[in-house]
């Protein structure tokens, strides 16, 4: 499970997804997957995020979509 902090900086939130995928990466020889929202409001926090020195080779990126729009939306 995990907590969810409505204050929580952009540098925090970065620090508990790199304390994250280091864990997911001790845990294996291979490669992970991680999926990360594609939205404005994440960016400054992958941007901190991609600046750390974590082992990217073996992390597979996947970008979401977390939009609510109706089934029926064109767009």
């Amino acid at each position: 499970m995990v907590a969810t902090h409505r204050h929580a900086s952009d540098a925090q939130v970065a620090d508990f997804l790199e304390t994250r995928l280091r864990r997911a990466l001790s845990r294996t020889t291979g490669g992970i997957a991680a999926a990360f929202p594609g939205s404005q409001s994440a960016a400054p926090i992958l941007e901190q995020l991609a600046a750390r020195e974590i082992e990217w080779s073996r992390v597979a990126v996947f970008p979401t979509d977390d939009a609510d729009v109706d089934e029926d939306d064109q767009t």
